[in-house]
């Protein structure tokens, strides 16, 4: 009985969690609250990766494609990373590049993501912060989304959809709910941590402050015991950011590939 009750009580839950699922509808309402209207608005076979969220895109939603991955430090908390779709994250890295000194980050699992963003595995977008009213998470967007110019492909909290809308408007969409976010320059992280880069790694600042991001020193070797650098890398690196093989490197393979969730 005591069982039953659990998996009734489990199911119960699992019922709420679904119901806080965001629809395409109360997405393109709040855009238009703000006079922002998607340039193109894509529906597609459901898209669990940057793969497969590329090709149903491909020639039909234009933009940088982005994706996201939602992370917890036990201390810091949880952020929503949202990046360039051929953009490196390296885990060991993200305490510096996000100023946490001493942070852990590890991936979310989906019940957190979907308790706090209101979306389900497969598709986060920066857009679902509007679920958040608690500021719960920390948004942090690549620069290089929000540049002068820049116009992303995103889905409209379902991975069923892409979207597109320019990087000035994802800032004030997400700054009007409460979420100003830390821009951070992802690829000079990338670079500086030994992928031919020199000096220091890309640190992440507020958008409005526009100074310079805090500088950084490399971030530091991961230990013995996993994957040589490189190891399990394609020949011929994919454009669409699955650079790695499951078989060869999994944790490399693994970031790339769980994203957008």
């Amino acid at each position: 009985r005591a069982a039953g009750n659990r998996g009734r009580t489990g199911d119960s839950e699992g019922a709420i969690a679904r119901a806080r699922m965001t629809s395409v509808e109360a997405v393109t309402s709040a855009l238009e609250k703000l006079g922002i209207k998607p340039s193109a608005m894509v529906e597609h076979d459901a898209a669990m990766t940057v793969e497969a969220g590329l090709q149903a895109i491909e020639g039909k939603c234009p933009g940088v494609f982005v994706k996201n991955l939602v992370v917890r430090d036990k201390k810091a908390g949880l952020f929503l990373l949202s990046v360039r779709h051929d953009a490196k994250v390296d885990m060991k890295a993200l305490p510096q590049l996000l100023g946490v000194s001493g942070g852990n980050f590890r991936m979310a699992d989906s019940a957190l993501m979907t308790e706090k963003l209101g979306v389900a595995q497969g598709s986060v977008t920066p857009l679902a912060v509007m679920n958040d009213t608690e500021g719960a998470v920390r948004l942090v967007l690549d620069k290089t989304l929000v540049a002068d110019g820049a116009t992303v492909a995103l889905h409209p909290c379902t991975n069923t959809r892409t979207c597109s809308i320019s990087g000035a408007e994802l800032l004030a969409f997400v700054n009007s709910h409460g979420h100003e976010p830390l821009l951070a320059d992802f690829a000079a992280a990338a670079a500086g941590n030994g992928n031919g880069g020199g000096g220091g790694g890309g640190g992440a600042a507020k958008p409005k402050e526009g100074g310079k991001p805090k500088e950084g020193g490399k971030a530091k070797a991961a230990g013995g015991g996993g994957p040589t650098k490189g190891a399990g890398k394609k020949e011929n690196a994919s454009e669409k950011g699955i650079e790695y093989t499951k078989a060869g490197n999994l944790p490399k393979w693994y970031e790339q590939a769980i994203s957008p969730y």
